[in-house]
């Protein structure tokens, strides 16, 4: 019996009591007896939850401040806080359409704008269930039901919109979602249980398709949208079964807390591909996961992101002791998701290095194949160019096409390569593949092949990338093409270039605490090349709400090139970081290039590389 199979066995095994005390959202009975004591046991917590409701009714702020203003409402009684919520859900029930507004042109009847409703109005719907008059409660209850549930039911049920059938964020979002609106309407509907149970096959599908090492491949920030939603419906059902259905027990939540250690960078951003902001992770998310499953690293960057939730007074005493990731392997591959990390340390100012390969077919997916990111001293040098804003009537999801005509999204803002002023290209058969990472106590060794990426005209796209002690970053792409075509080796950056050494193969690209030597080995200035410092912006307006407005985006990036087409090249680069204050390093030197064979004189060390057979030498200099 698989694990899904077994908690969808207890879900149906389990007796639901037929008067279920209130609140039940995220309280277990537990939890409700704490309630009464948490002031006096947390006062530091219970103070900064108390101004944050404050701060919520001065500001007039509604949804977003739902579990602060609510529990302060449980541990104090304030009726300012009830009222709050209160006028809060009456101005959601006066809109006359849950479903967004691009959805709706969709033909949606059930979207993430429908399921937010649901489980906002749920949530207040529950926890001020005592406070609310007859026919309030009545009117709050069947907007539940006929705006949410019912619709999700038919949907889900009979596979009748797209996202039904999805395995990535929608799903589990919506899922997670209404199951929230079960919980609260549980032993008041007949339905709820029906809902429940739809819920939970929704979010276990989606579990079970994420890739088994934990990670997502659409990228940290939806991982803390879509499994955000996924845990907080796991707390819900945990709390309302008093722990018989427990989702925390999945092995896929088990383990998904390391993949948003390893992605956040040093800095406290993230290693963002895709559709992604440069952000960290959710730190509440990592607290509870921290919580149900145990997960002390994951406490431990919770703590590093400061992170504080008005749940912080009820998971405080659930929570492990934070553990530094000193234990942990500094190099980590998740295959699936194409996503490779490879760090000096675990310090704040390590040099950080990620390597994106994987699909272009995964959800939000760019053609970033082989593109690479540096984090070094706190600060972003070598980056993605990241989300744009979405222009769905204009094509921004059309992935036959009109994707790939935004910059951000093509292989254009990425630090990867063009062929003949080409990028990549969209399709399962279209994808990097990491084959090789060593590593070894005196550098990491990680090989990327990204040929299938491409079109039939390139034959070989292996990238090869050394990180030495010293923090510098070997970058040697072997690349093998049909016919005589231009190569483009691009590297997206943070800050300024400055060319000003480019006669002796070095540019300058600086930050504002950081700065990255790039030293140009081949091509060089007697095999003839083309540099170039591009400044691309694009003009457009998204339409995403019933009011868009104009939005200007863009990027830098350096392009290098062969003077003369090739057939064969190996480009070979060093992707020097320091601190802005201290001096440059001596540049590296290309010793030895001939068919097959890479030497770099780096820090006073010979490197060699053998290309195939994927082997590293090193000698004194």
């Amino acid at each position: 019996m698989s694990h899904a199979d077994r908690l969808l066995h207890a879900f149906d095994h389990w007796e639901m009591p037929p008067d279920l005390p209130r609140p039940r959202l995220f309280l277990s009975p537990g939890d409700r007896a704490r309630l009464p004591e948490l002031v006096a046991r947390y006062p530091d917590d219970w103070e900064r939850l108390r101004q944050a409701a404050d701060a919520a009714l001065e500001s007039g702020s509604g949804w977003g401040t739902t579990a602060a203003v609510g529990l302060a409402y449980l541990l104090s009684g304030r009726r300012e806080y009830a009222d709050h919520l209160m006028a809060a859900v009456e101005r959601r029930l006066d809109e006359p359409d849950w479903v967004l507004t691009t959805h709706r042109a969709m033909g949606l009847t059930v979207d993430l704008g429908v399921a937010h409703s649901v489980a906002e109005v749920a949530w207040v719907y529950d926890w001020l269930h005592g406070e609310l008059a007859p026919t309030q409660r009545s009117r709050w209850r069947e907007a539940i039901i006929e705006r949410g549930l019912s619709l999700f039911l038919r949907a889900h049920q009979g596979r009748t919109e797209w996202w039904a059938d999805s395995l990535h964020n929608w799903r589990a979002v919506i899922c997670g979602e209404m199951g929230a609106g079960a919980v609260a309407l549980a032993g008041e509907w007949p339905g709820a249980r029906q809902a429940l149970r739809e819920s939970l096959l929704g979010v276990l599908a989606t579990l079970d398709a994420n890739p088994a090492d934990g990670s997502y491949v659409e990228g940290l920030g939806y991982w803390s949208y879509g499994i955000g939603r996924t845990a907080w419906f796991a707390e819900a059902l945990r709390a309302l079964s008093d722990g018989a259905v427990n989702l925390f027990s999945h092995p896929y939540l088990q383990k998904t807390g390391q993949f948003a250690l390893y992605m956040t960078t040093p800095d406290l951003g993230s290693f963002n591909f895709g559709d992604d902001r440069y952000a960290p992770p959710s730190g509440e998310l990592l607290l509870l996961l921290a919580a149900r499953t145990g997960d002390a690293h994951a406490r431990w960057l919770a703590d590093r992101l400061q992170t504080w939730t008005p749940f912080s007074l009820l998971w405080r005493a659930d929570l492990p002791p934070p553990r530094p990731p000193d234990d942990l392997p500094l190099a980590r591959t998740f295959a699936r998701t194409g996503a490779t990390v490879v760090r000096s340390d675990w310090s704040p100012q390590a040099v950080y290095l990620g390597l994106k390969t994987g699909e272009t077919t995964a959800n939000h997916s760019h053609l970033d194949i082989n593109s690479v990111i540096v984090n070094a001293f706190g600060e972003r040098l070598i980056v993605d160019a990241g989300i744009w804003h979405y222009d769905h009537a204009g094509g921004f999801f059309d992935t036959g096409s009109r994707r790939w005509d935004y910059p951000a999204n093509s292989t254009e803002g990425h630090s990867t390569l063009l062929v003949d002023g080409r990028g990549q290209r969209w399709g399962e058969r279209h994808r990097g593949e990491v084959t090789l990472m060593k590593a070894a106590p005196e550098y990491t060794y990680v090989v990327g092949e990204g040929a299938a990426a491409y079109g039939p005209e390139v034959k070989r796209f292996d990238r090869h990338l050394i990180l030495v002690p010293s923090g510098r970053v070997l970058v040697v792409d072997d690349v093998e093409l049909d016919e005589p075509r231009r190569l483009e080796c691009l590297w997206q950056f943070a800050g300024q270039a400055d060319l000003r050494d480019l006669h002796r193969g070095r540019i300058a690209l600086s930050a504002e605490r950081a700065a990255l030597d790039l030293d140009l080995l081949w091509p060089d200035e007697a095999a003839g090349r083309t540099i170039r410092v591009v400044r691309l912006t694009s003009d457009y307006v998204p339409s995403w709400d019933a009011a868009p407005r104009r939005r200007e985006q863009g990027f830098s990036y350096l392009s290098v090139s062969p003077l003369h087409r090739r057939a064969r090249a190996v480009l070979v680069s060093v992707l020097a970081p320091r601190p802005s204050q201290v001096a440059p390093a001596e540049s590296a030197r290309l010793t030895a290039s001939q068919e097959g064979r890479v030497e770099v004189m780096l820090d006073g060390t010979r490197w060699a590389l053998e290309l195939r057979r994927r082997a590293v030498e090193q000698s004194p200099g």
